[in-house]
């Protein structure tokens, strides 16, 4: 399964159920894993996220702190915005959409798109920031802005998510 769908896939269970994802979605933990041991960033990040959703494994939260807190010690956006989705929607940390904001922010700083839109719904929503649908729309805006930097550059997943903020109108300009 490639990359970019099976990172939709998590995102699309895991916003449904913090774990309990069918096993037909696991990736190959074994070269993931050292990848990992090697340094690589993405690769903990995967781990964290098959963890975190039960894919090819039991879920287990406090192993997917393990594989993801390396990356966020080295500030890797993903890992930031997977923190922050933990705290927004309560997987294996006590929901606190304070600690979602910062983490979604960190993220966004550097220019993750999925972080700038998960603010922009939090404004809009009104979750742990006052609800200020001007506010939420000009991150999703910002957020739609940078999704097409990265899917201009061939990123398939980017190419897809785009796709379907075009279908939505979410971050567009005009509604």
């Amino acid at each position: 399964m490639n990359n970019s769908l099976f990172t939709c896939l998590v995102l699309l269970w895991g916003s449904l159920n913090c774990g309990a994802i069918s096993p037909w979605l696991a990736p190959d933990l074994e070269p993931l894993k050292a990848k990992a041991k090697s340094g690589d960033m993405d690769a903990h990040y995967r781990l964290a996220q098959a963890y975190l959703g039960g894919m090819g494994v039991e879920t287990n939260h406090a192993e997917a702190m393990k594989w993801l807190q390396p990356a966020l010690d080295k500030e890797y956006d993903k890992a930031q915005n997977l923190y922050g989705y933990m705290f927004h929607h309560g997987c294996g940390v006590t929901q606190d959409f304070a600690k979602a904001h910062e983490w979604y922010l960190k993220a966004a700083k550097q220019g993750n798109y999925k972080a700038a839109a998960n603010i922009g719904r939090m404004y809009n929503a009104g979750e742990g920031v006052p609800k200020n649908w001007e506010t939420g729309e000009s991150w999703l805006q910002a957020s739609f802005i940078l999704m097409q930097k990265t899917a201009e550059g061939g990123h398939p997943d980017d190419q897809s998510n785009l796709g379907w903020r075009y279908f939505s109108g979410e971050g567009l300009a005009e509604r």
